[in-house]
């Protein structure tokens, strides 16, 4: 029992350090681009905290299924 809990342990740190790799490539990517084609640090910002809150309430519904399944 203890070994399963331990490789699916391992599997979780290594599945939540690959997504929050992702996310930081994908920020820093997002506001480079943004910046080179000419928008201000307020309008970047503006738009990634319009995507936190759209991913947010997107992503509600899986976690309220979840533990129905």
């Amino acid at each position: 029992m203890k070994e399963k809990i331990m490789k699916l342990l391992i599997k979780f740190i290594l599945l939540t350090s690959l997504y929050n790799a992702a996310l930081g490539v994908w920020g820093g990517t997002i506001y480079l681009f943004m910046k080179h084609i000419h928008y201000t640090y307020a309008d970047i910002n503006i738009f990634l905290a319009i995507f936190g809150v759209v991913t947010f309430f997107a992503e509600l519904p899986s976690g309220i299924l979840a533990p129905c399944l």
